[in-house]
Order: structure tokens, then C-alpha cells, then sequence
């Protein structure tokens, strides 16, 4: 039965781009052409939860995996967009579902803490300028636009906006 799961390990981490690209693009139509939006979201929300699905399972499955390339500074940077889709999927999954979409969403935001506070604390506790790429900037905006859902949320504006404030800081 394991080796089922292991054809999970070489799936790449940059899957879950591709994933978190495809579900905010209904995310997208559904807010500029509502019309159209609201018939092709739930199948872009299908197609980009299968893509997330095996990611998920490669870390999930594989605990040495998920460490060896959260240490590693370009695969680490690039597992960002994993919990940046499941935030951005709860989006919809809170407009079938409010209350399992709302837990859905503090686990991802919780997992994308935790990535970010493993990854900047394995790159900065071996620092080189050459390791740093242009997506360690991934982290940082995960966490500041998990506060654009705070309105479906009922977080009031203004606590929406010392929640972006406290996301800023993080910089």
C-alpha cells in the first residue's frame, strides 16, 4: 500500500502554482464577468484541488520530504503557492460550505505560518546572497492577501485593516 503513495514523491512543488493560478482564475472571472464566472469557477475549483491534491499528499505522506526542501532555497520558496491555493480555495469553498471553508481556511493560513517561519529561519540560519531568488517574496504576500478574505469571514473593516497592518509587518 505505500508504494501507491510513493509515486507522490516526485511530483514538483511548483504544481501547486499552476493550481493556485487555475483556481484564481475563476476567482477572477467570477468577480468581472459574473455571469460567466459563476458557470466556469466550479470546474476551475475541481481542476486546481486535483492539481493541489497529489502536492498535498507528497508533504503530508512524507514528512523528510517536506523538511529537506523547505531547507533548500529555491524548491522551499516555491511550496508557498501549496497553502496560498488552499487559502485561495476556501474562497469558494465558503460560498458551499461557510463552516468547514472557515477551519479549511485557519489550517491554511496556520500552515502557511508555519512554512514561512521554517523556510526564513533554515535560509537565514545559513545565509548566502546567492541563494536568494525572486520567490522568497511568495511567503510574505500568502500572508497578506490571506487578509482579503477576512471580510467573508465577518471580520469587520476595521479589524481587517490591523490585520493587513500586522501582515506588513512580517516584512
Amino acid at each position: 500500500m505505500l508504494r501507491r503513495f510513493n509515486r507522490f514523491q516526485h511530483i514538483p512543488p511548483s504544481q501547486a502554482a499552476l493550481a493556485l493560478g487555475i483556481i484564481g482564475l475563476g476567482q477572477a472571472w467570477s468577480l468581472y464577468i459574473p455571469t460567466v464566472g459563476g458557470a466556469i469557477r466550479p470546474y476551475l475549483v475541481v481542476i486546481g484541488a486535483l492539481l493541489l491534491i497529489p502536492v498535498l499528499l507528497k508533504y503530508f505522506l512524507n514528512p523528510k520530504i517536506f523538511l529537506a526542501d523547505i531547507r533548500h532555497p529555491l524548491n522551499g520558496s516555491l511550496m508557498a503557492p501549496m497553502s496560498m491555493a488552499l487559502l485561495v480555495l476556501c474562497d469558494y469553498v465558503a460560498t458551499v460550505f461557510p463552516e468547514p471553508a472557515h477551519y479549511l481556511w485557519l489550517a491554511s493560513l496556520s500552515l502557511h505560518l508555519l512554512m514561512m517561519v521554517l523556510f526564513f529561519g533554515f535560509q537565514f540560519a545559513d545565509f548566502k546572497m546567492a541563494n536568494i531568488v525572486p520567490s522568497w517574496f511568495l511567503y510574505p504576500v500568502g500572508v497578506i492577501s490571506s487578509t482579503l478574505q477576512a471580510q467573508v469571514w465577518g471580520i469587520s473593516p476595521s479589524h481587517r485593516t490591523w490585520l493587513t497592518y500586522a501582515s506588513l509587518s512580517i516584512l
